[in-house]
This record gives C-alpha cells, structure tokens and sequence, in this order.
C-alpha cells in the first residue's frame, strides 16, 4: 500500500466511524430531548448551499450500477451477453471555513463484476479479486465550495482534484484484471443553483466540467442535472432527477447518456438524513443502457 492510499484509507476509517457513532449519539439525544427550535434541518442545506463556520458535512453516497445493454454508436441498444456492475462509494467531508468558503476531500470505493447475463447485481458485494472483478481505493483528494456572489446566496461553485491511488485502474496494462476507473488525475468543477417556490417545490440546477488527464489522452464531459424537489414535510423529500451528459471531440459529442428515476430523503433527526434513489438509463451513444441503486446518508453537525 503506497502512501496517498495509507493516508486515504485512515481518512475513510474516520470518516465510517463518526457516520456510524453519530447517528447512535443522536438518537439517544432525541429520545431525551425536545425538538430544539435550532434543530438543523437537512432540506435548508442544499447543493447550493454552504456550510456555516465550524459545521462539518459528512456524506456517503453509494451508487451500484448494472447494465446488460449499451447504446452504439448510432443510438441503437445492443445486447452485450453478459452483465457488468459497478459500484461506487462516494466519501465526501466537508468543513466551513465562513459563510462563502468550505473545504474538504472526497474519497472513491469502487468495485466492478463481470458475470453471466442472468445473474444478480447483488453478486458483487462478494467482493473477490480475479480476471473478472476486482475493488480498490481508486481517487482521493482535496476540493473547496464557494459561495462568489453575496447577492446570490443560492448560487455555489465547487471544484475537486482527485489523484489515483492505484496503478493501472483501467485494465489496459494487463488483461486479467477489468476496468475499474480511469488512470491518471481528475478534475471536477460543479455550478449548484436553487430556486423555491412557495408550494413546497424546489427546482436544482446543477452544471459542471469533468476532465480527466491520463498519460495516453485528455476527455472531458460536462454533466447536466436538473432535479425538481417537492417537501410534503420538514422530514420528507421527494424528487425527481434528469440528467443528460455529453462527452466531447472537439465541438462534437462524441458519446453522451440521458438518465432519469425517482428519489426520496428523509430527516431521521436532527442532523441525520438518508437519500435512496432509483435511475434508468434512458437513451445515449456510446455508453451503457442499464440502471442504478443508491443509498446514502448526511450527517451535519
């Protein structure tokens, strides 16, 4: 285990024993006590929103990938024979600096399977190692959160710079071991702005510039999300995401996916929140026609 993956894997430890720690602590407060009128509640902190000083964000959002198809390179959905799944773990920490600046690091859990065409996605969390799976640390790294226009408290920017923490992530050096992410460094700059409306919907925007550098070429993909959000309570949250992503040649898109699904979060107390969310891929080029499962938890304290 080379150093930056040492330092990375001590930080996710930290990281899985306050999520953990602090959702028990919290509920044996709640028990004890009265809903505070200073309560923290999660629907107020946004995408778009940044942490106050002192405030720490904790977050983990799994996402499990499964596909049995992809869309050519004219559109057209081909049976691939076989079922391949991804899972990605996403460790966030976040810490507020002041009102207009946070920073923090993200911390990348993936694992990959290659398995028969009938088989279950469920089968990864085996979690062997060989020619058809395997699972690694894959990035770490810092990013930072501004908030650059005081008249616009809604509108954030955020950019993160993730090292790999292994070699040969893809697969190319060596045809025992499948792809599990893309060698070399990453970039990644996100655009958040809400909009409320006073019917309890909430509209999130959501732009950014992905640009991965590798020895053999540079890519790059620009993420477009929109999510309409609607509260039928301070506890709930019910949304609905759709999400078109080009990946670029030049000025032409060279591959692209459309995906859309249904989510919920719900404030377990003060503090705590759980997200579970269902998407499918809808049309695309170039990439992959399945669907994913995610779960994830938020703790601010």
């Amino acid at each position: 285990m080379n150093r930056l993956e040492h330092i990375a894997v001590n930080s996710v430890r930290i990281f899985m024993r306050f999520v953990f720690l602090v959702p028990v602590f919290s509920s044996t407060l709640a028990a004890q006590q009265e809903r505070s009128v200073n309560e923290i509640q999660l629907q107020s902190y946004t995408p778009s929103a940044l942490l106050r000083p002192g405030q720490i964000e904790v977050k983990q959002f799994n996402n499990l990938y499964t596909q049995t198809s992809f869309f050519d390179e004219n559109g057209k959905r081909q049976e691939q024979g076989i079922r391949s799944t991804f899972l990605t773990s996403i460790n966030n920490f976040l810490y507020g600096i002041s009102p207009n600046f946070n920073i923090g690091f993200d911390l990348y859990l993936r694992s990959v399977r290659n398995d028969g065409e009938s088989s279950s996605a469920l089968s990864l969390f085996k979690f062997s190692s060989g020619q058809n799976s395997r699972t690694a640390f894959s990035q770490f790294g810092p990013k930072i959160k501004i908030a650059p226009f005081s008249g616009i408290p809604n509108l954030a920017i955020q950019t993160t710079l993730l090292f790999p923490l292994r070699s040969d992530l893809d697969g190319s050096d060596s045809s025992e071991t499948p792809f599990l992410d893309v060698d070399g460094m990453q970039w990644w700059t996100q655009f958040f702005y809400d909009y409320a409306f006073q019917t309890g919907f909430l509209i999130y925007l959501e732009s950014g510039l992905f640009v991965r550098f590798n020895p053999a070429s540079e890519d790059f993909f620009t993420p477009l999300k929109a999510f309409v959000n609607y509260y039928p309570s301070t506890k709930w949250t019910v949304y609905v995401p759709v999400e078109l992503t080009p990946f670029w040649d030049g000025l032409s898109w060279a591959a692209y996916y459309a995906q859309s699904g249904l989510g919920l979060k719900y404030q377990l107390f003060s503090g705590v929140e759980m997200e579970t969310l269902y998407t499918k891929f809808l049309f695309g080029k170039s990439q992959g026609a399945g669907q994913t499962f995610n779960l994830g938890i938020r703790i601010i304290r």
